[in-house]
């Protein structure tokens, strides 16, 4: 009796081919750990990329003509702060600036002002700084910090629908950042349009449309399970500035249609776009048991959905 011969599947059969590559399945704990190290990489990328634009901002800016700034790129405190020292035997502007990026900020500024109370521009913000030495964090989810003579005071100049959830955060950590109860001793600054920014509108261009793009890419070569990754959208609508997330992203479209983004156009716009990616994303879920590849596809709709959260804290 001849024995049968069990058929190697050829990638010349398409459908045992995909047959074959479904059952494929990675180790759980090495997807995750992997997940978890490419999100680490994307929001040391980010605060690397916020850091970057806000150089290239402030080189560009009419307002900074009469400081003296000073990039340090990737460094520390201390490092800044000698810096800064150093500067005011080499330069002869009333106004110094240090700028430097860690792991937690995406810009700290140490600011010697020899001048009277002036408005120094820092990116987002036009900051109104006092005499001598004081130090400005920029936080990733719109939170700034000002430190001068070891007194901290924290506030929130951002517009996201997430605040209420940063604010109640931030008083557990003892910072307050109720504006009905600042006191005299204040941050003062000056918000900045988003509109009008040359390089800072970069990021949000970045994180909308290179999402765009691969989930549309992975979907066509693999299934539509993809389309989970769509909930990515929901949440950057949820944690960044309405503005920032929408009309950047579609300031060419507001512009050949000569329409002004107002507030109820930014609305609108969002919520039929949260609609539409709601809708894709459930479609997703419809098509969870047709995944070709689980390893790839489940890791990366793991990686989108938690992108969010790393790219804003």
């Amino acid at each position: 009796m001849k024995k049968r011969r069990k058929e190697i599947p050829s990638v010349y059969d398409k459908a045992k081919f995909k047959e074959y590559k479904k059952g494929f399945t990675g180790n759980p704990l090495f997807i995750v750990a992997l997940v978890l190290i490419l999100l680490i990489i994307a929001r040391f990328t980010n605060l690397y990329m916020q850091y970057h634009m806000t150089k290239l901002e402030l080189k560009s800016s009419s307002l900074c003509k009469e400081i003296d700034f000073n990039f340090l790129g990737l460094s520390g405190y201390e490092k800044a702060r000698n810096r800064l020292l150093q500067s005011d035997l080499t330069q002869t502007k009333k106004i110094k600036v240090v700028c430097f990026y860690d792991l937690f900020y995406p810009a700290v500024f140490f600011i010697n002002n020899k001048d009277k109370l002036s408005f120094v521009d820092l990116g987002k913000l036009v900051v109104y700084v006092d005499y001598g030495l004081s130090v400005i964090y920029f936080y990733q989810f719109d939170v700034i910090k000002s430190k001068v003579n070891e007194t901290e005071i924290v506030r929130s100049f951002g517009n996201s629908l997430a605040f209420p959830i940063f604010r109640g955060v931030c008083k557990i950590l003892g910072y307050d950042l109720d504006i009905e109860k600042r006191s005299k001793k204040d941050i003062s600054y000056i918000i900045k349009s988003t509109e009008n920014f040359k390089y800072l509108k970069i990021p949000y261009l970045f994180y909308f449309y290179i999402p765009l793009v691969l989930i549309i890419l992975f979907a066509f070569f693999y299934s539509n399970a993809i389309f989970i990754s769509f909930f990515y959208y929901i949440e950057i609508f949820f944690l960044f500035d309405l503005k920032e997330a929408f009309v950047v992203p579609f300031s060419w479209l507001l512009n050949f249609l000569n329409m002004e983004a107002s507030n109820m156009v930014v609305l609108v716009g969002t919520c039929f776009l949260c609609v539409l990616f709601f809708i894709a994303g459930i479609l997703g879920l419809f098509n969870w048991k047709n995944i070709q590849n689980q390893s790839f596809e489940r890791g990366f709709i793991l990686f989108m959905l938690l992108l969010p959260i790393f790219i804003r804290f």
